[in-house]
């Protein structure tokens, strides 16, 4: 390096240390470092620095040093960051940003303390369901990947961009196929009401002869409310049915049904509610089974 591009450099104010063996360039600062601890941390710097380099070698000095290419310097810095305090870590508080960063460049500079140190403490934040399923993918963490597909069966697909589906790939599908199946015994469920006519009589004050029209109220009723409640595109994938058993309550008895009638109906609709919500719970644990499989056979 020549003397003029060497002067253009700044030496690091805390990591140029006095008793380094190793100059380091990154961006335009210069690092000197322990070849020993740096390798202590990563196998990258072990393979690099095991290689035998007679006088003038890259590294030796601020004239020749050893450049780090396609690394940040406020990158670099927070990895250095996490080495120098990894056995001090409740002394020293690393944010979301740092942590992903840290991972980042201990994936690159395959440093396996460090990748374990970033997953356990990014674990400890409310990850976006994408980036966790996308970390939980690349890094074989299971549990993020467990974490991210019930979150991604619990929301509306349309609240899926095209770059969700994108970057899902064949996960997209899976979610995609689960929805329908949970749409399906929706629009099932919409159409009418759980048939009570064999197992719900007259309530008190109400006749078999006018049962017939409370009955024929509940369905008219029933058609026209619970559509609107179960279908809304903004529900999501989880306990709808108590969103439109509660609507039903509060709504005002509909003309020509007895309100005893009401209640017992309202009734079965709590008994059919927990079936439904089985069905439900059924289909979004078979979805989430289905991910980690596909996890598991994609390494």
């Amino acid at each position: 390096m020549s003397k003029d591009a060497c002067s253009s450099l700044q030496r690091h104010p805390t990591y140029y240390l006095e008793g380094g063996d190793l100059v380091l360039k990154v961006e335009n600062t210069l690092y000197r470092l322990l070849r020993s601890h740096l390798a202590l941390h990563s196998v990258t710097f072990k393979s690099v620095l095991g290689i035998p380099g007679g006088k003038g070698s890259d590294g030796q000095s601020d004239e020749s040093p050893l450049e780090l290419f396609q690394v940040k310097e406020s990158d670099f810095n927070w990895w250095l960051d996490w080495i120098f305090h990894s056995s001090a870590t409740q002394l020293y508080n690393f944010s979301e940003q740092q942590l992903y960063v840290i991972l980042q460049l201990s994936d690159k500079f395959q440093s396996e303390d460090g990748i374990k140190f970033a997953i356990d403490h990014l674990a400890l934040h409310n990850m976006p369901p994408l980036l966790r399923m996308s970390l939980g993918i690349k890094y074989r963490v299971q549990e993020w990947v467990r974490t991210a597909a019930n979150q991604f069966m619990r929301q509306p697909v349309g609240s899926l961009s095209v770059e969700d589906f994108r970057q899902l790939g064949d996960i997209a599908h899976i979610i995609y196929r689960r929805h329908d199946e949970l749409e399906d015994r929706r629009k099932s469920a919409s159409l009418g009401p759980p048939s009570f006519r064999t197992s719900i009589g007259p309530a008190s004050g109400c006749t078999p002869e006018a049962h017939t029209s409370c009955h024929n109220a509940w369905g008219s009723f029933w058609t026209r409310q619970v559509p609107k409640l179960l279908l809304h595109p903004d529900k999501g994938q989880v306990k709808v049915f108590d969103t439109v058993l509660d609507a039903l309550e509060a709504l005002a008895c509909p003309s020509g049904l007895n309100p005893a009638c009401r209640a017992a109906f309202l009734d079965g609709v709590r008994h059919f509610k927990y079936e439904v919500l089985h069905f439900e719970t059924y289909i979004m644990q078979e979805g989430v089974a289905e991910i980690i499989t596909h996890f598991a056979t994609s390494a």
